[in-house]
């Protein structure tokens, strides 16, 4: 009667790699895909809020470039308003015309 191996292996010899072998190695390779993943996904959030908030800052500087110009017109309607009024005496049949 022969004895056999219950040990498989994928070759002959003392340097077979068994299936103990090639588990231990899906799992290595499975974990290192995770924390890749893991790692990419954090670094890809990062980027993102980092992104999002150039853009929200552009879109406020143009925002308060936009009421800072629209400030300054109304400013000059009120200054050139009010040194009309002075002109023509300031009575309410002198205003009527100037505003809309």
């Amino acid at each position: 009667m022969e004895v056999t191996d219950l040990n498989p292996s994928s070759g002959p010899g003392s340097q077979a790699f068994t299936h103990r072998h090639q588990f231990m190695l899906i799992g290595l390779i499975t974990g290192a895909m995770l924390i890749a993943a893991v790692v990419g996904g954090a670094w890809l959030e990062r980027r993102t809020v980092a992104a999002s908030g150039e853009t929200v800052s552009i879109m406020a500087a143009e925002v308060s470039a936009k009421l800072d110009l629209l400030l300054s017109e109304r400013a000059s309607g009120v200054q050139f308003l009010a040194e009309s009024l002075a002109m023509n005496g300031g009575t309410a049949a002198a205003c009527s015309p100037m505003l809309p």
